[in-house]
Protein backbone atom coordinates (compact mmCIF):
# COMPACT_ATOMS: atom_id res chain seq x y z
CA UNK A 1 0.00 0.00 0.00
CA UNK A 2 1.17 3.01 -0.99
CA UNK A 3 1.58 6.65 0.95
CA UNK A 4 1.50 8.62 -1.72
CA UNK A 5 -2.49 10.40 -2.35
CA UNK A 6 -2.40 10.82 -6.33
CA UNK A 7 -3.30 14.93 -7.31
CA UNK A 8 -5.72 14.99 -10.02
CA UNK A 9 -6.65 18.84 -10.98
CA UNK A 10 -9.80 18.65 -13.35
CA UNK A 11 -11.38 22.12 -13.29
CA UNK A 12 -13.06 23.36 -16.68
CA UNK A 13 -12.85 26.80 -17.73
CA UNK A 14 -16.54 27.76 -18.18
CA UNK A 15 -17.62 29.88 -21.19
CA UNK A 16 -18.11 32.77 -19.38
CA UNK A 17 -14.58 32.51 -17.80
CA UNK A 18 -13.22 31.60 -20.66
CA UNK A 19 -14.83 35.04 -22.32
CA UNK A 20 -13.18 37.36 -19.29
CA UNK A 21 -9.88 35.80 -19.74
CA UNK A 22 -9.66 36.99 -23.59
CA UNK A 23 -10.87 40.61 -22.38
CA UNK A 24 -8.25 40.98 -19.81
CA UNK A 25 -5.89 40.11 -22.50
CA UNK A 26 -7.39 42.32 -24.11
CA UNK A 27 -6.71 45.48 -21.58
CA UNK A 28 -3.12 44.65 -22.16
CA UNK A 29 -1.26 47.94 -21.87
CA UNK A 30 2.59 46.95 -22.50
CA UNK A 31 1.60 44.82 -25.83
CA UNK A 32 1.13 46.06 -29.18
CA UNK A 33 -1.89 45.24 -30.59
CA UNK A 34 -0.84 42.71 -33.14
CA UNK A 35 0.62 40.77 -30.34
CA UNK A 36 -2.50 40.77 -28.18
CA UNK A 37 -4.17 39.12 -31.38
CA UNK A 38 -1.54 36.52 -31.26
CA UNK A 39 -2.10 35.78 -27.71
CA UNK A 40 -5.86 35.64 -28.16
CA UNK A 41 -5.72 33.26 -30.96
CA UNK A 42 -3.59 30.93 -29.08
CA UNK A 43 -6.44 30.86 -26.58
CA UNK A 44 -9.09 30.09 -28.72
CA UNK A 45 -7.42 27.81 -30.22
CA UNK A 46 -5.96 26.15 -27.05
CA UNK A 47 -9.78 25.64 -25.81
CA UNK A 48 -12.03 25.23 -28.36
CA UNK A 49 -9.77 22.40 -29.87
CA UNK A 50 -7.86 20.52 -26.57
CA UNK A 51 -4.67 21.22 -28.67
CA UNK A 52 -1.29 21.20 -26.38
CA UNK A 53 0.48 24.52 -25.59
CA UNK A 54 3.82 23.12 -27.76
CA UNK A 55 1.09 21.80 -30.32
CA UNK A 56 -0.51 25.40 -30.78
CA UNK A 57 3.33 26.86 -30.64
CA UNK A 58 4.50 25.09 -33.33
CA UNK A 59 2.26 26.02 -36.17
CA UNK A 60 2.97 26.94 -39.61
CA UNK A 61 0.73 28.73 -41.93
CA UNK A 62 1.13 25.81 -44.19
CA UNK A 63 -0.10 23.11 -41.37
CA UNK A 64 -3.99 25.10 -41.77
CA UNK A 65 -5.37 23.61 -44.32
CA UNK A 66 -7.24 27.34 -46.39
CA UNK A 67 -10.30 25.65 -46.74
CA UNK A 68 -13.97 26.27 -45.30
CA UNK A 69 -13.40 23.73 -42.16
CA UNK A 70 -9.37 24.98 -41.87
CA UNK A 71 -7.93 21.61 -40.93
CA UNK A 72 -5.06 21.65 -38.36
CA UNK A 73 -2.52 19.33 -39.36
CA UNK A 74 -0.47 18.29 -35.87
CA UNK A 75 3.04 17.13 -37.64
CA UNK A 76 6.05 17.27 -36.15
CA UNK A 77 8.32 20.19 -37.78
CA UNK A 78 11.49 22.09 -36.88
CA UNK A 79 9.69 23.71 -34.41
CA UNK A 80 8.89 20.50 -31.98
CA UNK A 81 7.62 17.05 -32.28
CA UNK A 82 4.76 15.48 -31.26
CA UNK A 83 4.62 13.86 -27.35
CA UNK A 84 3.29 10.50 -28.81
CA UNK A 85 2.26 9.12 -32.21
CA UNK A 86 -1.16 9.53 -31.24
CA UNK A 87 -0.55 13.47 -31.56
CA UNK A 88 0.14 13.01 -35.27
CA UNK A 89 -3.74 13.79 -36.09
CA UNK A 90 -6.17 16.27 -38.07
CA UNK A 91 -8.31 18.91 -36.40
CA UNK A 92 -11.46 20.99 -37.99
CA UNK A 93 -10.70 24.24 -36.96
CA UNK A 94 -13.85 26.15 -38.10
CA UNK A 95 -16.65 24.42 -36.88
CA UNK A 96 -14.99 24.40 -33.46
CA UNK A 97 -15.74 27.94 -32.82
CA UNK A 98 -18.57 30.23 -31.85
CA UNK A 99 -19.13 32.22 -34.97
CA UNK A 100 -17.10 35.74 -33.85
CA UNK A 101 -14.28 33.69 -33.00
CA UNK A 102 -14.06 32.02 -36.43
CA UNK A 103 -14.20 35.18 -37.61
CA UNK A 104 -11.43 36.60 -35.74
CA UNK A 105 -9.07 33.33 -36.49
CA UNK A 106 -9.90 33.31 -40.02
CA UNK A 107 -9.07 36.83 -40.14
CA UNK A 108 -5.85 36.40 -38.02
CA UNK A 109 -4.43 33.50 -40.62
CA UNK A 110 -5.30 35.63 -43.60
CA UNK A 111 -3.18 38.60 -42.19
CA UNK A 112 -0.54 36.13 -41.50
CA UNK A 113 -0.56 34.54 -44.90
CA UNK A 114 -0.71 37.88 -46.84
CA UNK A 115 2.82 39.00 -44.81
CA UNK A 116 4.78 35.69 -44.84
CA UNK A 117 5.99 32.66 -45.71
CA UNK A 118 3.93 29.79 -45.82
CA UNK A 119 6.54 27.60 -43.34
CA UNK A 120 6.38 30.68 -40.72
CA UNK A 121 4.81 30.10 -37.49
CA UNK A 122 1.55 31.12 -37.10
CA UNK A 123 2.00 32.18 -33.25
CA UNK A 124 5.42 33.63 -33.18
CA UNK A 125 7.20 36.36 -30.73
CA UNK A 126 6.87 39.87 -31.47
CA UNK A 127 8.62 40.91 -34.97
CA UNK A 128 10.43 37.27 -35.40
CA UNK A 129 8.47 34.66 -37.25
CA UNK A 130 10.54 32.10 -36.83
CA UNK A 131 10.75 32.36 -33.20
CA UNK A 132 7.86 30.03 -31.22
CA UNK A 133 5.89 32.13 -29.10
CA UNK A 134 7.24 31.87 -25.30
CA UNK A 135 4.39 29.04 -23.95
CA UNK A 136 6.05 29.66 -20.43
CA UNK A 137 5.48 33.17 -20.25
CA UNK A 138 2.11 33.11 -21.68
CA UNK A 139 1.03 30.33 -18.88
CA UNK A 140 2.37 32.22 -15.97
CA UNK A 141 0.37 35.26 -17.44
CA UNK A 142 -3.37 33.08 -17.71
CA UNK A 143 -2.80 31.77 -14.35
CA UNK A 144 -2.64 35.02 -13.09
CA UNK A 145 -5.21 36.28 -14.97
CA UNK A 146 -7.27 33.25 -14.23
CA UNK A 147 -6.60 33.25 -10.64
CA UNK A 148 -7.93 37.28 -10.21
CA UNK A 149 -11.06 36.33 -12.35
CA UNK A 150 -11.90 33.40 -10.18
CA UNK A 151 -10.85 35.44 -6.46
CA UNK A 152 -8.10 32.33 -6.00
CA UNK A 153 -8.99 29.66 -7.65
CA UNK A 154 -5.93 27.78 -9.15
CA UNK A 155 -6.53 27.51 -12.93
CA UNK A 156 -3.48 26.50 -15.57
CA UNK A 157 -3.43 27.00 -19.20
CA UNK A 158 -3.72 23.26 -19.46
CA UNK A 159 -7.41 23.27 -17.86
CA UNK A 160 -8.19 24.83 -21.49
CA UNK A 161 -6.81 21.76 -23.05
CA UNK A 162 -8.96 19.83 -20.84
CA UNK A 163 -12.09 22.13 -21.21
CA UNK A 164 -12.41 21.55 -25.02
CA UNK A 165 -14.54 19.14 -25.02
CA UNK A 166 -16.86 19.69 -21.86
CA UNK A 167 -19.26 21.71 -23.47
Amino acid sequence: SSTVIPHVSAAIVDEPLFAALCNNFACFEDLHPSYIATLQGFLIIAYRTGMRPGEIAKLRLCDIEPSPTAWIFVRANRHGGNKTAAALRQIPLFPLFTETEKGFIADFIQHKRTNRSATDLLFHEAGNPLERIDTKALSIAVRKVLYDLTGGLHYTQYHLRHSALSR
